[in-house]
């Protein structure tokens, strides 16, 4: 076996078992929910990445947010999950209740803008 072939195993084996521990859980009960009120903070702005200006700031605005952590036991460890929820969801569900994410109907990442 030639080291190329030893790299390529070791390669698969290594992705093989990352890629188990990476799958996301689609349902499970909600174990803790956590809500983030709108909060408005000032960052540099970056010139190239890599040079700032005097006075170069932006003040961002971050939206509040409904937060459902849920999670299950899968091949005997317990295994959690946190999403980003609309407030109608968060507010139908109580902690213990099942939660799936087929409820999530559109994106529902964190992002801030600028005010």
């Amino acid at each position: 076996m030639n080291s190329i072939q030893k790299t390529l195993g070791i390669g698969s084996l290594v992705l093989a078992l990352a890629s188990g521990c990476f799958k996301s859980l689609n349902s499970g009960k909600v174990v803790a929910k956590s809500y983030e009120p709108q909060r408005e903070y000032v960052k540099k702005v970056f010139f190239n990445k890599k040079l700032t200006f005097p006075h170069n700031y932006a003040t961002m605005i971050d939206d509040e947010d409904y937060i459902i952590t849920f999670g299950r036991t899968e091949e005997g460890e317990f295994r959690t999950q946190t999403v980003y929820v609309t407030q109608s969801i968060y507010d139908s569900l109580k902690v213990g209740d099942t939660f799936n994410t087929s409820k999530i109907t559109h994106e529902t990442s964190d992002p801030d803008y600028r005010k």
